[in-house]
């Protein structure tokens, strides 16, 4: 069976938007340029050198530290957090989403993850809170575009859907 999709990001631009660029041919005066297509569609979510990226919206402290205890805090707590962290690096503002909306997100990522002792939903939530802490320890945040940050965030919110729960070599 196909995988639910998890209706978080727009729909994907038509493959054929950007299709002069592969093929070298002139663009067609019947769609967009690739140029256009990709400015009207992440152009307003990029810094600019002229514009640096707006600050995070601060979290507590325990949230951006590497010592934070995951194992210790429960899954409703894990999952608050992450909203909150999808909030924090703009997240919801780029998204267009509200925290309900991103919290009905990690319910689905929830329902997704696999009943294994390590690759759990506890993990995808210390994983993403690890990243958090990285972008602001290293100030990293500060240089990455909201639309650069989301992704970060979301891609360790989703790094280990429905994994199996063993490792390659036995997979």
């Amino acid at each position: 069976h196909a995988p639910a999709r998890l209706a978080l990001l727009p729909e994907p631009l038509p493959a054929e938007a950007g299709a002069e660029a592969v093929s070298g041919a002139p663009p067609r005066a019947d769609r967009p340029s690739e140029t256009a297509v990709a400015a009207s569609t992440i152009g307003p979510c990029l810094a600019t050198a002229s514009k640096p990226p707006p600050p995070l919206k601060p979290l507590p402290p325990e949230i951006c530290t590497v010592a934070f205890d995951s194992l210790g805090t429960s899954e409703a707590e894990l999952k608050s957090n992450c909203v909150k962290m999808v909030e924090s690096v703009g997240g919801l503002a780029l998204l267009k989403k509200s925290p309900a909306d991103i919290a009905s997100f990690m319910d689905s990522v929830q329902a997704k993850m696999k009943a294994n002792p390590y690759h759990n939903f506890s993990h995808i939530c210390d994983v993403t809170q690890f990243m958090y802490a990285a972008l602001v320890q290293t100030k990293s945040a500060e240089r990455l575009s909201p639309l650069q940050r989301t992704a970060l965030v979301l891609a360790a919110i989703c790094h280990d859907l429905e994994h199996p729960g063993l490792s390659n070599v036995y997979q």
